[in-house]
């Protein structure tokens, strides 16, 4: 008997390709049509593949050896990472870096090599803080202050351009401030000249 039934495979849509431009020829001999520009998968195929992949799968847990799991599709990411904790696998749900099995041994270069980048810049960061505290200088990780160290420029120019615009409000205040005074005044003058004339 079959591990999924066909009635199974129909209803999740397991028949339906990729668009006929985009398929890979390695994929000929499990293809049954195509209809409308999609590819239909053979599911009679597809059901005894299953089968041999359940079979494999399960020789592979019986001798304790580990089984990836890899769905990076959405509609797969929650399936994949459920089914691999509860049997304690490994998965990857996200996005799958090509290489990563044929081509491990660049893949792990290129780990290390990043891993090598995150500590010198971790010791830049804390002789960075050493001077400054040295120094006598307040040192504010750039973390807290979200990346505000890395665009100083642009911060100092908004900064200055926040200075004039309070200037200039400051003046324009002055002026009003002055405008009425002359205006009051100028109403006091008309006052005494009307009392004296």
């Amino acid at each position: 008997m079959a591990v999924v039934a066909m009635k199974q495979l129909l209803e999740a849509g397991v028949h339906f390709g990729h668009q006929t431009r985009r398929w890979d020829p390695k994929m000929a001999e499990y293809i049954f049509q195509a209809r409308n520009g999609i590819h239909i998968i053979d599911l009679q195929k597809t059901s005894k593949k299953i089968d041999e992949a359940y079979a494999f799968l399960k020789e592979q847990a019986e001798e304790g050896k580990t089984v990836l799991f890899v769905g990076t599709k959405k509609q797969a990411q929650e399936c994949v990472k459920e089914a691999a904790e509860k049997c304690g696998m490994y998965y990857v749900n996200q996005r799958w870096l090509g290489g990563t099995l044929t081509n491990f041994s660049t893949i792990r270069k290129r780990i290390g090599r990043l891993l090598e980048l995150e500590k010198m810049q971790k010791q830049a960061q804390d002789c960075m803080k050493e001077a400054a505290e040295k120094c006598g200088m307040y040192y504010v990780n750039q973390r807290w202050l979200g990346g505000t160290l890395t665009n100083f420029d642009t911060i100092r120019k908004r900064i200055d351009r926040l200075t004039q615009l309070e200037t200039m409000q400051e003046e324009e205040q002055k002026n009003k401030h002055k405008n009425v005074l002359k205006k009051q005044q100028k109403n006091q003058e008309c006052t005494i000249l009307t009392k004296d004339g």
